[in-house]
């Protein structure tokens, strides 16, 4: 029953014992495990090595391509001189073929979550982990401890207190004379201290009217002003972990039973101060968690859906809000999609204790990084040799978006305010390319095949997370050049039926502007390409968009139970529920007409800006960036709907 890590199943670690049956070996940590603790483990740096390759190679591919084909346009008009075509339009089309692709694989992945969620809503997991419970190597339900770590600055108490609420509505079993959250849920506050006494206050608040609801509430302020450390999510998490591991290792650590807590049957979740869990989320997690044999191997992340304040947001920022629960639905259900952590998530205390090697769990957060859940992620991934993984919690986990466009209500620059909050928010999740760079950098680091970290046939799975990560920071960019590509396309077919008029028509020759290679094949194979690959694109939005709706109406009464159980519910989408389905056809047709006005603009200016933003300041001043939250780029005290 001891953890992987303190075996040699991250070693290379099974050998085949008597009868053909596979076993593992009781010895200690391999040399190949101690060599990825110690290659992933950089400790304070301003650049990884190989970073500033990485960031200007990126940088010049973008600025390349979107050069080339936004020179198309004019070229043979500003120089007058023909221009070849018909290898930048073959390019272009390829691009927009995946992309239309993409969009499609998003609908569907995002139906099949939403069919899968209404079938195992209202599971019973205490009762399935009855009927599993005498299987080999099936752990304790009641030994399994969650520590929930809520990331807070600038939260308002109502904010902090929903969450707390979330956590207490969890399922508990049967007969039971305590909840599931006194039993096994720690609920940690990790505050700022650069707030000063008044956020300490109100947690301590938060914490004596909490007590009593879980197993413990304990509140960490993270210290102002550390050396090498990003005041952010990533340090305040790391400062909490420390803590947790402190409170786990000491000898008073006992749960409700009086029973020691062994740090084996830990699962660490961060949080943010928005962030809403289904009631099932937390039973799911440990059924996952005991009858799984790689359940050390796990992150377990729940889907995350922005949709609490959906329909106050602007046409721009809500498309934007539906394409990120579309593609988190995708990620959790996708057969072909490789899973990486985002914003909520939860690890085994012993696989943290594995990254951070000789420096404890806290080492495996680094706290100079934006992205800290990619940078976690990737960290653990090489730490174990691949085995690390996603388990997706079909379940969601609601929160907030940011609604931005305070440019709309007020003049920009008073009192250091931004123009775009969810601008700005945009940038900061943009620059998770330093995490891409990262993992360059480590793969590096793990020479030939990256045989140092010891993947072996695991290779495969690096493969497929570069493949992600590429398509995470490429698909923005990818959305202007198809944009090029059709408006290039039309003006070529223009000019092209311009000429053939000139030639019908005129005895001079015709205009330099008509010597090119757009041929008759190129225009006819230019116009079907981007006429079908747009058809699609457009289809699969519109997918989307009612896979979308779909979610809502699954989705809606577990958001109105968690957000606000005593309120009535509000008129609109919480009303139309109740209503047949022509209500809901009609807020299909209404984010169609949205997408249709403002889909473009959304992609470019909260998509393409962000990300070249982004990789400019990688350049300039290395993976550091100062951490802006979004309340801070609006210029306001504490407001929940800004995380």
């Amino acid at each position: 029953s001891q953890p992987a890590w303190r075996s040699p199943a991250l070693s290379a670690a099974y050998t085949k014992g008597a009868g053909g049956s596979c076993r593992r070996h009781s010895t200690p940590r391999s040399a190949v495990m101690q060599t990825a603790a110690r290659l992933v483990n950089f400790g304070p740096t301003r650049r990884y090595p190989g970073e500033l390759a990485f960031s200007v190679a990126w940088a010049c591919g973008i600025l390349v391509i979107t050069a080339w084909v936004s020179l198309s346009l004019v070229y043979p008009i500003i120089v007058r001189k023909p221009f070849k075509y018909n290898i930048t339009l073959g390019a272009l089309g390829v691009v927009a073929i995946l992309l239309a692709t993409y969009v499609m694989q998003i609908g569907i992945g995002a139906f099949r979550w939403t069919s899968r969620y209404r079938r195992t809503k209202d599971k019973d997991y205490y009762e399935a982990w009855s009927a599993a419970r005498n299987g080999d190597g099936v752990r304790d339900w009641g030994s399994v401890q969650h520590f929930v770590i809520v990331t807070a600055y600038r939260e308002e108490c109502e904010s902090l207190m929903r969450v707390a609420q979330s956590l207490r509505a969890q399922r508990s079993p049967p007969r039971s004379d305590f909840t599931f959250a006194q039993q096994q849920i720690t609920l940690v506050l990790a505050m700022e201290a650069r707030e000063g006494m008044e956020a300490q206050s109100m947690a301590e608040e938060l914490q004596r009217e909490l007590e009593g609801h879980f197993r413990e509430v304990i509140v960490t302020i993270h210290p102002a002003n550390i050396p090498e450390e990003i005041a952010g999510k990533a340090s305040n998490y790391r400062h909490s972990l420390a803590e947790v591991e402190r409170h786990v290792m000491s000898d008073g650590a006992k749960d409700i039973h009086s029973r020691a807590i062994s740090p084996d049957d830990c699962i660490v979740h961060v949080a943010d101060g928005d962030s809403l869990f289904d009631p099932n989320h937390f039973p799911c997690v440990t059924f996952e968690f005991c009858t799984r044999r790689d359940r050390y191997d796990l992150v377990f992340q729940p889907c995350m859906l922005p949709t609490c304040n959906f329909w106050e947001l602007p046409w721009c920022v809500r498309q934007l809000s539906l394409m990120i629960s579309a593609q988190e639905m995708l990620s959790a259900n996708g057969p072909c999609e490789f899973q990486i952590p985002f914003s909520t998530y939860g690890v085994p205390l012993s696989t943290l204790q594995l990254i951070g090697a000789d420096g404890g769990a806290a080492k495996a957060q680094d706290g100079d990084v934006i992205a800290e859940d990619h940078h976690l992620f990737v960290k653990g991934f090489f730490a174990t040799g691949g085995r690390l993984r996603v388990c997706p919690v079909n379940l969601p986990c609601f929160n907030w978006t940011v609604a931005g466009n305070e440019w709309a209500s007020r003049c920009c620059g008073g009192h250091g305010a931004g123009c775009d909050s969810r601008f700005t928010q945009a940038t900061r999740h943009m620059f998770g390319i330093a995490e891409f760079a990262y993992m360059v950098s480590l793969m590096g680091r793990g020479g030939c095949c990256c045989r140092r970290y010891g993947f072996g046939r695991r290779c495969v799975r690096l493969l497929w997370m570069f493949l992600k990560f590429f398509k995470i920071h490429a698909v923005a960019t990818a959305s202007l050049w198809v944009a090029e590509g059709v408006a290039l396309t039309v003006c070529l077919n223009f000019v092209r039926s311009a000429c053939f008029q000139w030639s019908k028509h005129e005895q001079s020759p015709p205009p330099q502007v008509c010597d090119n290679d757009f041929s008759q094949i190129s225009a006819l194979t230019g116009s079907l390409v981007f006429y079908y690959s747009t058809t699609a694109g457009f289809v699969g939005s519109v997918f989307v968009i009612v896979a979308f709706t779909r979610m809502l109406r699954a989705t809606q009464d577990a958001l109105d139970a968690i957000v606000d159980p005593a309120a009535a519910r509000q008129p609109l989408l919480r009303a139309s529920m109740d209503l047949a389905w022509g209500a809901w056809f009609g807020i299909v047709i209404q984010l169609v007409i949205e997408y249709v006005v403002t889909g473009i603009v959304s992609s470019l200016y909260y998509g393409f800006l962000p990300s070249v933003i982004a990789i400019f300041r990688l350049i300039r001043g290395g993976h550091r960036m100062r951490y802006v939250s979004a309340s801070e780029a609006a210029g306001v005290g504490t407001s929940s709907t800004l995380v």
